[in-house]
């Protein structure tokens, strides 16, 4: 996902990641949380978990240019 130029398969590639994903997170919302705290069972493992997504060098999440990314000098 990070080139800058000819990626005919951007959109696709990170469809299929955040599908992965979000069936992480569905999984995780079902699992109780069974660590040390006063929630203990009564919350699931995606209470007390940070997800990070993140592209090296911080590239945008669409095409531009020559259908690549680019940097998000934004970030």
């Amino acid at each position: 996902l990070d080139t800058h130029r000819n990626h005919p398969n951007h959109e696709a590639a990170l469809r299929r990641g955040f599908e992965r994903l979000s069936s992480l997170i569905a999984a995780m919302k079902a699992l109780p949380y069974l660590g040390p705290g006063a929630n203990r069972g009564r919350i699931s493992v995606f209470d007390v978990t940070t997800i990070v997504c993140v592209s090296e060098f911080s590239r945008t999440a669409w095409k531009q240019g020559e259908n690549g990314t680019d940097h998000n000098q934004i970030n």
